[in-house]
């Protein structure tokens, strides 16, 4: 192919990601949606602000329903869940209810500290309002920021952190060009699949890459990117018949063939 044509063509699968990731976040699927019962507590932002931060906190290694439901579980183990009564919680009255009667996480003892410091910054920083991390109209680039305060959110969570704000509960951000696509490994594998990035890409490449593809929101392209990792573009035995990028994918012709190994991702 000439350099035109390859340049025509990668053009197509940029486009092609762009008009999926509008479409999921104009209407996310009932796949990103969790149970009734824990949405209407863990997104209350009104009343419990502080639930998000701490289902986001959460979201380290599980699945992201279990982390909104670790959110709900602590509460009912803890009786109470304003605000007041938080920040005179001890750490050793939230360490026992972080591990009875069954641990909450995985990583129960790292949880207990990030959980107690997130109370200790809000209280402090946000006088004991933890809506006041976003509702000041910021740059989302300032968002992003103020989550990667808190103790255990690292830039993926705090990324995702903002654009759920954004795509789900529509919280005003003066621009979106702040939020970056995650380095995760679903997203570095259909990167490289797609002939966007080589195969060893570190996260930073990562990042780079989603914020040339669409600048004035790179985050807009994590969800469609991670959608044809964690779906179609497996590590091994690729299903590129089922994947939407099946035309436009350089990879798709002889995938069965050619990538049969484990994608090992490289963080920077």
């Amino acid at each position: 192919m000439s350099r035109r044509g390859s340049l025509v063509k990668r053009e197509a699968i940029v486009q092609r990601l762009r008009s999926r990731g509008r479409a999921l976040f104009d209407d996310p699927p009932p796949s990103l949606r969790f149970s009734d019962g824990v949405t209407r507590f863990t997104r209350e932002l009104r009343r419990y602000p502080h639930a998000f931060v701490f289902a986001c906190i959460f979201d380290r290694q599980v699945p992201s329903q279990r982390s909104e439901q670790a959110t709900l579980e602590l509460a009912r183990r803890l009786g109470v869940f304003s605000f007041p009564a938080l920040a005179r919680l001890t750490k050793k009255r939230l360490r026992a209810a972080m591990t009875r009667p069954t641990k909450l996480h995985r990583f129960h003892g790292d949880m207990t500290v990030n959980i107690y410091e997130a109370i200790r910054l809000i209280e402090s920083k946000y006088a004991g309002d933890a809506a006041r991390i976003w509702n000041d109209s910021p740059s989302a680039a300032q968002l992003v920021a103020r989550f990667r305060e808190f103790r255990g959110m690292g830039p993926k969570l705090a990324n995702v952190a903002a654009t759920i704000l954004a795509r789900d509960f529509h919280i005003g951000l003066r621009d979106l060009s702040g939020i970056d696509v995650s380095p995760d490994v679903h997203v570095g594998r259909a990167l490289w699949r797609l002939g966007l990035l080589p195969r060893d890409a570190s996260a930073d490449q990562v990042i780079r890459r989603g914020r040339q593809m669409n600048p004035s929101f790179p985050g807009l392209l994590d969800l469609p990117l991670w959608e044809v990792g964690q779906s179609w573009c497996h590590p091994a035995e690729p299903e590129c018949a089922a994947c939407y990028m099946r035309d436009v994918c350089p990879s798709a012709p002889k995938a069965r063939s050619r990538f049969t190994s484990e994608f090992h991702f490289h963080h920077s």
